[in-house]
């Protein structure tokens, strides 16, 4: 019998989806990825995403001033 050494990472849909699920379940690297978004209406999308999104946005002074729901005080 034949063994064939991996020495590529595992990039089967199952483990694509926990890689994904695992970063977003650590808020601070959700929060900075919601961050860069471009257009500042796109959170208001993602709150409907599932709760992890609804609470970081909610929970997050920085995304609530991106969406202009909280006052900067640079600008003030």
């Amino acid at each position: 019998m034949h063994q064939q050494l991996n020495d590529q990472p595992d990039t089967s849909p199952n483990k694509k989806t926990t890689a994904v699920a695992t970063v977003f379940a650590v808020l601070e690297l959700l929060e900075t990825i919601l961050l860069h978004l471009d257009d500042w209406k796109q959170p208001f999308v993602l709150l409907s995403v599932n709760r992890c999104f609804q609470q970081t946005i909610e929970d997050s002074l920085a995304l609530q001033r991106k969406m202009w729901l909280a006052l900067d005080p640079t600008f003030a």
